[in-house]
């Protein structure tokens, strides 16, 4: 495919793991466990990362204090524990999990700062290999064949795109973390909950409840861009949501069997349909005319066809993502 003109493009963790694998030949083999939080997990509770990457991961929960090792190897088995049980993606299996008493409620309570510190790990480790230059070059390259679009948003946390400069509508990952509380955006009913500085939970109504339950700090601004949910100033012909999978659920596995309606993508048991939501409304305003989907493989091509169904997206496009050719090169 050819270059395209979108006026808007959000992407996912799709457009994160294209860069990862194609770094990845850079990378030595023995550290290559640092392209993924699983792989990298499963390294840590085995004891097989180094003593640096151990001693960021350890600072970066419990800062300069000398007394927390126990809590940390206590942590350290309940990672160990949950592998041994699901041997799974952390983060959805984790946001299944939210509100259901379970023995991984002290990694559902440790998991955002432990994603933060992964990216962190993975990236000093990226720029010691001097690689910044090439991951510039593929987020030029993402401008380039999208045909330069005046909005762009991404879903994802992590900062490797800051040189397009998108907006984070679901937070940001810290550069640096200097303890716990780094990553608590803010604790209520004395400290008995808490709001982190990035948006993540089982599905998009949950996300979508968070956003607006956050939007009444009068500092939101500070960490998140939610514009792309709010402002009705935007227009756009065409739009591309690129690397985002829109899932069911990981929350709704107990109820397929109960409920037939949810061995199809349902509303209400989609990852990220609050974006799917906004999406249909800007086309009812008159604001957005055509949006572009992409999908890896024909399963997750029927998939879309189920989720553009089920929230009643009017004019859409299904692209295959391998058709974009976003290169490092």
């Amino acid at each position: 495919m050819g270059f395209m003109n979108y006026n808007g493009v959000m992407f996912g963790n799709g457009m994160s793991l294209n860069l990862l694998q194609q770094l990845k030949s850079l990378v030595p083999k023995d550290k290559q466990y640092l392209l993924d939080i699983n792989d990298f997990l499963k390294f840590w509770i085995k004891g097989k990362i180094s003593q640096r990457e151990e001693k960021i991961f350890y600072t970066s929960l419990y800062g300069n204090k000398k007394d927390k090792w126990k809590f940390f190897e206590l942590l350290k088995d309940k990672v160990a524990l949950y592998y041994e049980t699901y041997d799974a993606d952390i983060e959805y299996t984790l946001g299944a999990l939210l509100f259901i008493e379970s023995e991984y409620k002290e990694i559902i309570l440790f998991f955002p700062a432990i994603y933060n510190i992964w990216y962190i790990i993975l990236s000093d480790y990226l720029k010691y290999l001097d690689l910044k230059s090439k991951i510039i070059g593929y987020y030029q390259s993402v401008i380039r064949v999208t045909g330069n679009p005046q909005y762009i948003w991404t879903t994802n946390f992590d900062l490797f795109a800051e040189s397009i400069e998108p907006e984070h509508i679901h937070g940001r990952f810290l550069p640096k973390i200097r303890t716990y509380e780094d990553v608590v955006y803010k604790m209520i009913n004395n400290g008995a909950n808490y709001y982190f500085k990035y948006i993540w939970g089982h599905n998009g109504i949950g996300k979508l409840n968070n956003i607006q339950q956050v939007m009444k700090f009068g500092d939101y601004k500070n960490f998140f861009d939610f514009d792309f949910f709010f402002d009705n100033c935007i227009s756009m012909d065409k739009m591309l949501i690129y690397g985002m999978g829109f899932r069911k659920s990981g929350f709704t596995e107990d109820l397929r069997t109960a409920y037939p309606k949810y061995n199809k993508a349902a509303f209400g048991a989609i990852i990220d349909e609050h974006v799917l939501m906004r999406i249909k409304g800007m086309q009812d305003l008159g604001i957005l005319n055509q949006v572009d989907f992409t999908y890896y493989n024909d399963e997750e091509k029927r998939h879309f066809e189920e989720v553009t169904e089920a929230v009643m997206i009017k004019k859409y496009d299904l692209i295959k993502c391998q058709d974009f050719r976003f290169s490092i090169l």
